[in-house]
Parts: C-alpha cells; sequence; structure tokens
C-alpha cells in the first residue's frame, strides 16, 4: 500500500496467524510469509520498510520502542486513566500530535486469566476514523486476529483493556524514512528512462 511502515505491513494480509516466532534472520516464518503472530507481523513491516530490528515478543518490542502515553483503559466510552485496571478520568490524546498514524497499542485483556504475560496482545494505530484529531474507540487499529490473519478494526473492539501507545525510537523511525526515501528515488530515476 504503499513505502512506509503501514504501507509494508499491508504486505501481511491473508499471512496466516501463527503463534510463536520460527526460525532466525531472513529464514524466519513471518519473512517467508509462512505466518505470523502478533508481534512478529510489526517487527516484519518494520524490518521490510528499512529497521534492523529482531524477531520478539510483544514484551521485547519495548526495547525498540519508546512510550508516548502511559497506561490507559480503553473501552467502548474511550480511553481513561487507569487506576488498578480501573477507569478514571477520561483522557483526550490529539491524533496526529500525542499519538500518530504508525504508533503501537501494547494490549493487556482486563479478564483474561489464560496469559501469564504481562502484554497479551498488539496492534497498530492506522487511522483517525472517529472525533477528527482526536484519539477514540473509533479509530482504526491493524492486528492480527486469532482466526483470521491481519484485520482492520476499530480500538473500541480490543475493549475492555490496558492499552499503552508507544512509538519506534527514533533510530528506527529515521532508518525507515530513508528506506522510503531511497524507494522514492529509484522510481523518479526509472521514470526518466526513455523508453526504446
Amino acid at each position: 500500500q504503499g513505502d512506509d511502515f503501514i504501507g509494508f505491513l499491508t504486505s501481511y494480509y491473508n499471512v496466516p496467524y501463527v503463534f510463536g516466532s520460527a526460525g532466525p534472520g531472513s529464514r524466519h516464518q513471518t519473512e517467508q510469509y509462512q505466518g505470523t503472530d502478533c508481534a512478529d507481523v510489526f517487527v516484519g513491516g518494520a524490518r521490510r520498510a528499512g529497521a534492523s530490528i529482531p524477531y520478539v515478543s510483544v514484551a521485547g518490542l519495548k526495547r525498540y520502542t519508546r512510550p508516548v502515553t502511559p497506561k490507559l483503559v480503553l473501552n467502548k466510552k474511550g480511553f481513561f486513566g487507569e487506576k488498578n485496571r480501573k477507569p478514571q478520568k477520561a483522557v483526550r490524546y490529539r491524533f496526529g500530535k500525542t499519538v500518530r498514524r504508525g504508533d503501537l497499542m501494547l494490549i493487556d485483556y482486563i479478564g483474561f486469566k489464560a496469559s501469564p504475560r504481562s502484554w497479551d496482545h498488539i496492534a497498530v494505530l492506522a487511522r483517525d476514523r472517529g472525533i477528527k484529531g482526536i484519539l477514540d474507540p473509533k479509530d482504526t487499529l491493524i492486528h492480527m486476529g486469532f482466526s483470521h490473519g491481519l484485520i482492520r478494526a476499530t480500538a473500541a473492539s480490543e475493549g475492555p483493556a490496558v492499552v499503552q501507545f508507544v512509538r519506534f525510537k527514533s533510530r528506527y523511525r529515521r532508518a525507515m524514512h530513508r528506506y522510503a526515501q531511497k524507494l522514492a528515488a529509484r522510481r523518479q530515476k526509472n521514470r526518466r528512462i526513455p523508453n526504446p
């Protein structure tokens, strides 16, 4: 869909959900489009977009990102400050300022006891669909559905949950930006070559 992180991420539509990383580096199941899980798909998208990030779990992705919000409670009514996994005061973050397209949303489902991990799932913020310029439950996420592969859904569909928005660290964002520029320059050069 494009030369940015979200664009490369869309190349994973129709790749099946397979839990757990398998294979090193370029032989990883995600690199081969054989299967991917919720964290690996975002690493795969970032790697294709030019960032050098190893395949890791959701918790492992925190080493390659920085938080842009505190932990929040997400439900169908909105995003709220959280205390002991309970919603407190509603928060209003600017879409495009505080949170941006391409930010990752770490998800810990409230009431889900089957996972001992600190974060159960992860999604990426893709589009401002609700109140223009404000983060809200109608905004679009892209994530791996457990039975559907990569899907688009509203943020509300992932609640109730404790969530936190994180962003790839600047060195990885710069690498992706440089790669996008390189691809654009290559396309421009190819356009100038006359047909014989």
